[in-house]
């Protein structure tokens, strides 16, 4: 009993401090971000997540783990420190950067080694507003260098840290301490691009067909389907159109003036292509997953 109320004692003096130093990188990061942003790749706030995913790793960490346990920790490794960082170290130079996948407050940048992923890098959009230029920072970052830092071994698994030419710790490569190798992210690869994708939808745009009306509230939300599956939803406004039969002669007045594809918008694996009509009003988005190619189905296409 007496241990435990120690441990937990512990926890909590160590939940302090890490609060009280999350807060305090915070508010030092702010002044740094506000003085040169533009020498952010990851330091836009995006790597730590905000100033509690310190906390909070910390926290879900040694709950897994046991507080203060070290037993165990390093398990049956077979390979040394040396080894995990001479592995990464090698493998740093045939690293190349993917195709960024899109998020809400910025761009994921895999970067890989040939063999896959090995670790993808999070660009903030107060540094990049698209995906090239989330692109080019990681680019030039690994052009100025990148070299490895002192590897820490939880358990089986070597965490082996990747600086940049500023000294600043961009990820960390993790690798197997029994197999020896480079544990890779489980990931997604974008096989479609944004041209491409405008593509598909131009393509289908003519075999689009009108589907069912609902009444929500004050609209009409009119569905448009493409091998019988509603891929879309145009809204109307009652005051224009009250019925359900003149929203759908609103739509096939619209579609047989001509409808056409506007330039995508990625949001993680889906590329959201805008419908304009013929006056270039955009009247709803179709999505198309960029990994397969396929029109997407069950989305909330409202404009």
């Amino acid at each position: 009993m007496g241990n435990n109320n120690l441990r937990i004692s512990l926890l909590t003096v160590a939940i302090i401090t890490v609060i009280g130093s999350a807060l305090l990188a915070s508010i030092m990061f702010t002044t740094t971000a506000n003085a040169t942003p533009d020498k952010t790749t990851t330091l836009d706030g995006m790597r730590a997540g905000g100033p509690f995913s310190m906390l909070r790793g910390f926290v879900a960490s040694h709950f897994r783990h046991g507080f203060f346990d070290n037993q165990g920790l390093s398990g049956n490794v077979t390979i040394t420190v040396e080894q995990a960082k001479t592995l990464v170290e090698t493998s740093i130079t045939s690293f190349k950067t993917g195709t960024p996948i899109s998020f809400v407050k910025g761009w994921n940048v895999p970067v890989e080694d040939g063999k896959g992923v090995v670790i993808s890098i999070p660009v903030g959009k107060i540094s990049a507003s698209n995906a090239d230029q989330a692109k080019s920072i990681v680019d030039a970052s690994l052009a100025n260098g990148w070299k490895t830092g002192d590897p820490k071994l939880v358990r089986t698994i070597f965490s082996v840290p990747l600086i940049d030419s500023s000294g600043t710790v961009i990820s960390n490569v993790n690798v197997n301490g029994v197999s020896g190798e480079i544990i890779r992210p489980q990931s997604k690869t974008l096989t479609v691009t944004s041209e491409q994708a405008k593509t598909i939808v131009s393509n289908a745009i003519k075999d689009l067909k009108i589907g069912d009306v609902k009444a929500r509230g004050s609209i009409m939300a009119v569905g448009i389907t493409y091998n019988d599956k509603v891929i879309m939803n145009i809204v109307l406004g009652k005051v224009n159109t009250p019925t359900s039969e003149a929203a759908i002669k609103t739509v096939q007045d619209s579609m047989a003036n001509g409808w056409s594809a506007g330039e995508p918008k990625q949001l993680r694996f889906i590329y959201f292509v805008p419908i304009n009509d013929a006056n270039g009003n955009i009247i709803g988005n179709i999505g198309v997953d960029a990994r397969t190619g396929t029109i997407a189905v069950g989305l909330p296409f409202h404009r």
